[in-house]
């Protein structure tokens, strides 16, 4: 007992002797210009290979060393024993670190360790007793609080580091756990603490599409051969598997993110920027069908002088759009003279307009939506932002749109909402005679509760939508309570996966998930454009919007859907024409109440809920499928019955944590 007590206070010395070892120990070797490829290392103690050498020095028996010897690369290790993620970023600022970076060609990031060591050692997590420890409140928001201040710090390192070299590959390595398993309480501890650091890296990976070098897998069963006996620190043997993880993401091709298509990025910009399609005309081109929604606005770009097609048959609908095709669309938008030798990507830059996006040469989806916004901010007219009914300023607007955009091109959203739908009726003065119109009636007044949860992320490096839809059926008088239907839906790789109870299925006719939500931003911007008699009241830690809906601006959301999703028309039975003409009439009768709860945070305003109220009336002999479904003598009905009336409640919360979203088991291959 003695013996093992003893072997834990070692580990633990261990661990404290590395928080403390002074900065000083990081390279001191000025970069020099050479023609041969650069790695520069980031990191702390595991990055500098301490105890491997005299530690007075980055170790060459260092994994960042073995990479460069089996690349050819000349290595910057800058890894500083002690270091947390916020050191790194503070350095992150200096000449000497933005040189290594800006001259690289790989740069590895391996850094999160000290950031959960120093606050469970404060905390007492990682103890000598073999006692569970017991947390003050204040301890447990501590730790907290040191998982999500090393999120947002990982975030900003890759942010700026892509922002300094877009061209350098990067290979960020998650965190191993060093504590053997024979200490089983410590070892639960560890495994807490790393695996949600772990999840943090793998998230932030698929954001910026970045491969993961897996340690934590490699080094788990393998602490005696690759954890220096009574350290926590990587053997050689440790160090060399660290560079194995490296070298074998160097040897696979570099992942290619979502990029916006023209056809994509004409939408969305257009839609943002409040421009109404125009689908007159007949489209010359192979790739825009004639009367589709994306013809509209292909017409209206070519209209506006936007772009050029690439021949006088085919408009390049599929190709993606550059960061210089997107500054120049933006150039002919705002009607900019450019300077002589000026280019359109020189004046975006400039404006700021290109700033914070992530460095490649093509636009992502949310590359689009930072252009586009800043775009919109830039225009000279209030009267262009502001609507007239919106009573509130031009930065307070600004604050709503910011919010609405954001929460539907971030890649990551929870959503959760409930929803309580009340049905009843109206008889016509003929119904009212007759018991078989009004029994009918009786059982179409209802009150439906739906509660619905939704996932928006990632999943092996693809963007991926999860959702779940409960429907909680009230009793009438003389039913018994109707059984929960429960509906799981699941988005992948162009794949529409649904479960009602009897197992999952892939559901035909569905677009790739970036269609999808380029349609979402869409209509977002324009349900922006939709909302009227807006007002504003300040609350702790932001605002609250309350207005309504312009239904007859609404009615272009309704096309746009229909026509780039067929399978919304195919599921109600109806072709598209009389989908679109059902829900115009529906948005003609329905009168809406919206209110928007918008939050300050550290990335700007975010929308933190949103509830909304609607009550409609619809002709009852309207309703899809009623005719068909109502024959012989049951056809008398659709006289008898006069209308439905719908009331409408939804509350739904949003949050835009950085998670992994399962994949559901048993989905069909």
């Amino acid at each position: 007992m003695k013996r093992g007590k003893r072997s834990r206070l070692a580990i633990m010395s261990i661990i404290f002797a590395m928080l403390s070892a002074p900065a000083a120990m990081a390279d001191t070797s000025v970069t020099t210009q050479t023609s041969q490829p650069s790695l520069v290392a980031l990191g702390d103690s595991i990055t500098f290979g301490y105890n491997l050498g005299n530690n007075k020095a980055p170790s060459q028996k260092a994994f960042p060393y073995v990479i460069g010897s089996a690349k050819g690369y000349r290595v910057t290790d800058l890894g500083v024993p002690g270091w947390t993620s916020g050191n790194l970023l503070q350095a992150l600022t200096t000449p000497r670190f933005m040189t290594a970076i800006r001259g690289a060609k790989v740069i590895t990031v391996d850094i999160g360790s000290n950031d959960i060591l120093q606050p469970a050692i404060k905390d007492g997590l990682l103890h000598a007793s073999g006692q569970p420890p017991t947390l003050t409140s204040a301890e447990k928001l501590q730790f907290v609080d040191a998982i999500a201040t090393f999120g947002q710090n990982l975030h900003a390192i890759l942010t700026k580091i892509h922002t300094v070299n877009p061209q350098a590959q990067i290979i960020l390595y998650n965190i191993y756990d060093p504590i053997p398993e024979s200490y089983v309480k410590l070892r639960m501890i560890s495994e807490l603490l790393i695996g949600s650091e772990n999840a943090i890296i793998a998230t932030e990976g698929s954001e910026d599409h970045l491969a993961v070098a897996d340690a934590y897998q490699a080094f788990n069963q393998q602490l005696s051969t690759y954890v220096l006996p009574g350290h926590v620190h990587p053997t050689v043997a440790g160090q060399q598997e660290l560079a194995k993880l490296g070298l074998a993401i160097l040897a696979r091709p570099v992942a290619k993110p979502y990029y916006q298509t023209k056809a994509q990025f004409i939408y969305d910009f257009l839609a943002i920027l409040g421009q109404a399609p125009d689908q007159s005309g007949h489209s010359p081109f192979k790739d825009v069908a004639t009367h589709s929604y994306l013809w509209g606005y292909v017409h209206k770009a070519l209209q506006l002088h936007l772009l050029s097609p690439v021949s006088s048959t085919f408009f390049g609908a599929n190709s993606d759009v550059t960061a210089s095709q997107a500054a120049q669309i933006a150039v002919n938008f705002l009607h900019v003279h450019l300077n002589n030798g000026e280019s359109a990507f020189a004046f975006a830059k400039q404006q700021g307009f290109l700033n914070g996006l992530i460095n490649h040469p093509y636009m992502t989806l949310r590359d689009e939506v930072l252009f586009v916004t800043r775009i919109e901010n830039d225009m000279q007219t209030t009267s262009q932002r502001v609507p007239a009914s919106w009573h509130m300023t031009q930065t307070e607007a600004s604050v709503l749109r910011e919010a609405l955009k954001k929460s539907m091109a971030s890649p990551y959203m929870q959503l959760k909402a409930s929803m309580i739908m009340q049905t009843s009726g109206d008889l016509t003065t003929e119904g009212a005679q007759s018991s078989l119109a009004q029994g009918i009636l009786q059982q179409m007044k209802n009150t439906l509760h739906m509660n619905i949860e939704e996932n928006k992320g990632f999943n092996d490096g693809e963007p991926v939508l999860s959702s779940q839809v409960t429907m909680i059926p009230s009793p009438s008088d003389n039913m018994p309570v109707s059984a929960l239907t429960e509906v799981q839906e699941y988005v992948a790789n162009g794949n529409l996966y649904m479960n009602s109870g009897s197992g999952w299925k892939n559901i035909p006719g569905l677009y790739d998930l970036q269609s999808v939500l380029s349609n979402q931003l869409g209509g977002a911007a324009l349900t922006i454009g939709a909302l009227q008699d807006m007002t504003i009241i300040p609350i702790s830690g932001g605002y609250q919007f309350e207005g309504s809906l312009n239904t007859q601006k609404m009615d272009a959301i309704i096309k746009g859907l229909f026509s780039s999703m067929p399978m919304l028309s195919q599921s109600s039975g109806m072709s598209s024409k009389s989908s679109e003409e059902f829900m115009t009439r529906v948005l003609n009768q329905m009168q809406t109440e919206v209110t928007f709860t918008v939050l300050a945070t550290a990335n700007g305003y975010q929308l933190n809920s949103e509830q909304m109220n609607v009550q409609l009336t619809v002709p009852f002999s309207s309703i899809p499928g009623v005719k068909t479904k109502l024959t012989g003598a049951n056809a008398v009905i659709l006289q008898d019955i006069k209308d439905l009336q719908l009331d409408e409640h939804i509350t739904s919360n949003m949050t835009y944590d950085r998670e992994i979203v399962a994949q559901p088991n048993g989905l069909p291959h």
